[in-house]
């Protein structure tokens, strides 16, 4: 550790009223790192675990306190955020890589106080700070540090998540000081968690069924009552041959929220994080289609990697002994329960069947797994023939 000595002279030492020559020592400044603490109350979205792979950056604002507490720089870093990344390998165990900045930044002296709010994703997602808040659409971070210090408060605003699916996490750490935190190995801790709910859907099939009539599951949809009621009549007309009278999908048939603005508020003694304004958009309906090749096994599902494999919509199938994942997941905000309608073919027949979910919420940091188990009996018919009751009229003459 490399070491100052500030030399007091004899104008200064004149005023100990004794002669002597005080040497002081002043420990240089660690640089500042931040370590991914494992926060198991939100493990299991997309990034599963607790182990932040070295692909992702650590984007994070600094505010600056004195040692009792008093607001001195209100924004620590130039730019207001700050990158943290690391070159070292992904651990298979406990975390204990070191996020530096690069070029590397300093404790200042002196017992100051630092507080840090940071949001992580991969840095191929990441975009630069908005300089307004307008609706950005995407995961671009706004920083509200025109109206209070830059790590009281950030939000995402507008953001399409069904458009822009990045798992986008959170954290903070407060009242950190370069005596707890700095030195050659020193490090501050935060705590990450998801943003988002996980949607996960996985699907059985109890009995063999003959080709050509597979279970077909075509869609799993999120519609009004209203909607899936008006896509029934249409099936029934053009069974008679009339023409199509179904109209286009609009954003008021749809339930499943996908566009919302979601902030922390690191303002308060207790961190706040929560999602507003959310809208529902009529291209944002279903779960999301595969048409290329069959997706994959997420990490966070709760089916069997090597027994197990994943079904694109709209591919028949047999008999699983196991549950296979339907499709791709799907990371959505924080929002009240809505029913889903499984729309299905089975022997050259469409059918809908719509699950009526249990009341509650989506919340962030929770992943939600649907398990489908089609029972599908054979319509089988047993005869019954009654004799014939002799009847006998009497027919007047």
């Amino acid at each position: 550790m490399k070491r100052s000595f500030i030399l007091l002279g004899a104008a200064l030492a004149a005023l100990a009223a004794c002669n002597k020559v005080e040497t002081v020592t002043i420990e240089a400044p660690g640089e500042m790192a931040f370590h991914v603490a494992a926060n198991k109350a939100t493990k299991g979205a997309e990034l599963t675990g607790t182990l932040m792979p070295k692909e992702w950056g650590i984007y994070a604002a600094a505010t600056q306190k004195s040692a009792a507490g008093l607001l001195e720089n209100p924004n620590f870093f130039t730019g207001t955020e700050k990158m943290f990344s690391t070159n070292e390998a992904d651990p298979t165990g406990t975390d204990s890589r070191l996020w530096r900045a690069y070029p590397s930044i300093y404790w200042p002296i002196g017992g100051v106080r630092m507080d840090f709010l940071a949001y992580a994703m991969p840095r191929t997602d990441h975009n630069d700070i908005a300089s307004s808040a307008d609706a950005a659409a995407d995961w671009t971070a706004f920083w509200n540090e025109t109206e209070t210090d830059a790590a009281s408060r950030l939000s995402f605003n507008g953001v399409d998540t069904y458009a822009n699916q990045v798992d986008v996490l959170y954290g903070v750490a407060n009242d950190q000081t370069s005596a707890a935190n700095g030195g050659s190995s020193g490090s501050t801790a935060i705590a990450f968690n998801h943003a988002q709910a996980l949607l996960i859907f996985n699907i059985r099939q109890q009995k063999a069924i003959a080709e050509p009539d597979f279970v077909n599951i075509r869609e799993i949809g999120f519609y009004t009552e209203d909607r899936v009621k008006k896509v029934r009549e249409e099936q029934v007309l053009l069974a008679a041959g009339n023409a199509s009278s179904l109209t286009a999908l609009a954003d008021e048939d749809v339930t499943l929220k996908t566009v919302g603005t979601f902030t922390v508020d690191n303002s308060r003694n207790n961190l706040l994080a929560s999602w507003s304004a959310l809208e529902s958009r009529k291209e944002n309906y279903k779960m999301p289609n595969f048409t290329d090749s069959t997706p994959k096994i997420s990490a966070s599902n709760s089916v069997d990697s090597g027994s197990s494999e994943a079904i694109k919509y709209g591919v028949a199938f047999t008999t699983q002994s196991e549950y296979a994942q339907l499709g791709e997941t799907l990371l959505i905000p924080e929002q009240p329960k809505v029913n889903f309608t499984i729309t299905y073919t089975l022997g050259g027949k469409t059918y809908f069947y719509t699950y009526n979910d249990l009341r509650g919420m989506w919340e962030k940091g929770k992943k939600y797994i649907y398990n489908l188990d089609l029972v599908v009996d054979e319509v089988v018919i047993t005869e019954s023939v009654s004799d014939y009751v002799e009847s006998t009229h009497v027919a007047g003459l």
